[in-house]
């Protein structure tokens, strides 16, 4: 005699209406059935999350003021917008924009959140400057309950920093800080511990920076880990590595392209979309009313450029970081001299 057990699995978000059933014929009575494994199945399908690119449109949404805001981020875990001023973070609700908490932080520029750290659904934040890179727990500082860090790495200092994740096997997640001094360093992002540094960067024609003011401002990394890119404020340029693994297990990283550098004057933040497989970057240049973005695809193909004024815009903006929610499809522009938060869809 069979039965017929089905299970259901029904995305919780929206944005997602994908619908899986699953039909399992087992023996009543059977004790073969593996309850550990349909349970793991069960929650990575839950985990999953459908991501929405920038639709390109920059249609204003909403604008979030900000004192000296310099850089923005979003964590799903804790619902909110993390926004840094240089010496503090401040919260905002990821709805309602209205703020919910603020803590102080070193003297830095530039943080990253990385999702799920622990495995058990926290965020954390990872931020950098001259006193080193700092690891917490976004989820304990949002409830009060803890404001020591993870782990200090003091011998980095940084400028732009990406999480590169590994959902399946978090001791692999691995920081990417870039400094101004032309260097990628790659942390173990569970200790802080540095696997490597990328320096004396060589490209398919045998070029190298060791003489050449580059000046990396920010970083990236597409959805396979397989290629950074990073902007530079004073070669003016968006560079292209991609990862060449060895079975030693150690990475070498190749410069393969380099562009930007006729539509770009000073490049600054800078996002990948992981959908759309656009790099969208921050263009500060003086006299510009409106935020200058300038899109180029992921070969270094120029899209676009766009002045995006968006809203309460009093004095000439200047565009320094860049966040893409990949479950929304919104981008938010950090405008540090009209001290604004812009968001567009």
């Amino acid at each position: 005699m069979m039965q017929l057990e089905a299970v259901k699995l029904l995305d919780e978000e929206p944005l997602c209406n994908t619908q899986i059933t699953l039909h399992d014929f087992i023996r009543i009575g059977s004790e073969s059935y593996d309850a550990v494994i349909m349970n793991a199945f069960k929650n990575k399908m839950r985990k999953f999350k459908t991501k929405i690119s920038f639709s390109m449109n920059f249609d204003p949404v909403a604008v979030i003021e900000v004192p000296n805001v310099f850089e923005t981020r979003i964590s799903h875990a804790c619902n909110c917008i993390v926004a840094l001023n240089v010496t503090e973070f401040i919260c905002f609700d990821l709805n309602s924009h209205r703020k919910v908490h603020s803590f102080p932080a070193a003297f830095a520029f530039y943080f990253d959140i990385e999702e799920n750290y622990d495995g058990k659904g926290s965020d954390a934040l990872i931020y950098g400057g001259d006193r080193g890179v700092f690891k917490y727990d976004l989820n304990k500082i949002m409830n009060g309950e803890d404001l020591n860090n993870i782990w200090n790495q003091p011998e980095i200092h940084s400028m732009g920093m990406v999480c590169s994740p590994h959902n399946d096997v978090l001791s692999k997640n691995v920081l990417y800080v870039c400094s101004y001094d032309t260097c990628i360093s790659a942390l173990k992002s569970l200790t802080g511990e540095v696997l490597y540094r990328i320096q004396h960067f060589e490209n398919t024609t045998g070029y190298y920076f060791e003489h050449t003011p580059v000046c990396f401002s920010d970083i990236d990394v597409n959805d396979t880990d397989t290629e950074l890119f990073v902007s530079a404020t004073k070669s003016k340029r968006i560079y292209n590595f991609h990862r060449i693994a060895h079975n030693n297990h150690q990475d070498d990283w190749q410069l393969i392209r380099e562009f930007g550098g006729e539509y770009l004057t000073h490049p600054d933040g800078m996002v990948f979309d992981s959908v759309s497989r656009h790099v969208l970057v921050c263009e500060q240049q003086q006299q510009a009313k409106g935020c200058i973005l300038v899109v180029f695809t992921e070969k270094g193909e120029f899209v676009k450029r766009v002045d995006v004024k968006g809203k309460d815009v009093k004095r000439h903006a200047s565009p320094t970081g860049l966040c893409l929610d990949e479950r929304t499809g919104l981008l938010y522009v950090v405008d540090c001299a009209n001290f604004l938060i812009q968001i567009f869809k």
